[in-house]
């Protein structure tokens, strides 16, 4: 036991486990021209959701590498100039599909894209 911390605990109320669709596409395996990526949707309740990334390339692979997230309401485009090439966002209420594609240059300076991949809850 430690004396005198606090813990927060003002987001517990959000969590709510509740079973994914048996549609649902909660995890990826990207193919991309620069290597695996993988993406999942992180979900602890309606309020509690994020979306998880992250390139299987080396450092000395890749200079840079962006997520672009297409979401129902709004766009959002992640970087990562360093390894490991990762990205994280919090997803909104009501935000269950995502459509996700991936852009990197090499160390070479080669620009390269993936397809596009989709991921949903519902």
């Amino acid at each position: 036991m430690i004396e005198g911390v606090t813990l927060p605990t003002s987001f517990q109320h959000k969590f709510d486990a509740m079973p994914l669709s048996a549609k649902a596409i909660s995890h990826q395996r990207i193919p991309t021209p620069f290597g695996e990526a993988q993406a999942t949707i992180l979900s602890f309740g309606k309020d509690l959701k994020w979306l998880y990334a992250y390139l299987t390339a080396e450092a000395k692979t890749l200079k840079c590498a962006r997520l672009c997230i297409q979401l129902p309401k709004r766009v959002e485009t992640l970087t990562d100039d360093s390894f490991p090439f990762e990205f994280s966002l919090p997803l909104q209420a009501g935000e269950n599909a995502l459509k996700l594609s991936l852009e990197a240059v090499s160390a070479g300076g080669e620009s390269m894209q993936s397809d596009n991949a989709d991921l949903s809850l519902d």
